[in-house]
């Protein structure tokens, strides 16, 4: 089994507009996003994902107020949101892999995670 760790580093701003405190308001973070994904199978070019795949998928909200990308549009851009959103958008893309975590920190010692399995291996 492989298990493959990729962390990406994003800056972007928010809103959650239901949210009875400051977190109403627009306020960024310097976001950590971390893949961890499982597979006993390989891609075609022998990798468990290509590293900068989930680089590219990640920086998709790079310097971006993140209620305004397409899938936060239906749900409200927590951390927990993000972290469901990119482990089954990962799970969706690489049906070989078994297992996709995705871990989301909004600022130091403040991270969620999601994870999930694949059902389309």
């Amino acid at each position: 089994m492989w298990m493959l760790r990729k962390e990406v580093e994003i800056d972007a701003a928010h809103r959650l507009d239901s949210h009875p405190g400051k977190c109403a308001n627009l306020h960024g973070h310097h976001w950590l996003i971390t893949f961890e994904i499982s597979t006993d199978k390989l891609t075609e070019m022998d990798m468990v994902v290509d590293f900068g795949t989930l680089s590219a998928m990640a920086r998709e909200l790079d310097h971006m107020f993140i209620n305004e990308h397409e899938a936060f549009k239906i749900m409200l851009p927590t951390a927990e949101n993000m972290a469901c959103y990119f482990a089954h958008r990962v799970a969706l893309e690489n049906p070989h892999i078994s297992m996709v975590r995705v871990t989301v920190e909004e600022t130091p010692g403040a991270e969620v995670s999601y994870e999930c399995q694949n059902s389309s291996e």
